[in-house]
């Protein structure tokens, strides 16, 4: 499969993390989307496809809560990374060296201590087909809360 996906692969061992990040991303690009959903339709001018809990629920989002200043673009996530003080679970990445196994984010890879935890901002495109989890495991419904309760406080 991916030696007629890609053109730089001509057997199993020219696979690299590279083609294989451009896999998930292909199919994460085309296969996480969906044209039809209520806030789709919303959007395209149909002001009665989303009931008013999703309304209030989309003002919080892209009001006082912020949400869409990480959470934006077409699988509603900027891409970046973002620490959010969220303990690890797992090892995850560890640093080289490194005698103590714990996942220090994007700074695993940067080497640049201001990337220290953190961490690319989930897409929440499709997330009633999908859960969404936060980078220690913990369902996201539940950091949305408490990043809900601190903003609205």
């Amino acid at each position: 499969m991916f030696i007629e996906a890609f053109d730089n692969v001509n057997e199993a061992s020219d696979i690299t993390i590279v083609e294989i990040a451009n896999a998930i991303a292909a199919f994460e690009g085309t296969e996480c989307r969906n044209f039809d959903s209520p806030f789709d339709k919303y959007l395209e001018g149909d002001k009665t496809a989303m009931n008013s809990a999703q309304k209030r629920g989309m003002e919080l989002f892209y009001g006082k809560v912020s949400c869409s200043n990480c959470h934006s673009g077409p699988l509603l996530s900027n891409q970046s990374f973002q620490a959010l003080g969220l303990p690890p679970l797992g090892p995850g990445r560890t640093l080289l060296n490194d005698l103590i196994s714990r996942d220090v984010g994007r700074l695993a890879v940067s080497d640049d201590p201001d990337d220290a935890y953190r961490f690319r901002v989930p897409f929440l495109r499709n997330v009633k087909q999908h859960q969404v989890e936060q980078r220690n495991g913990e369902p996201a419904a539940g950091s949305v809360a408490r990043i809900r309760r601190l903003r609205t406080a």
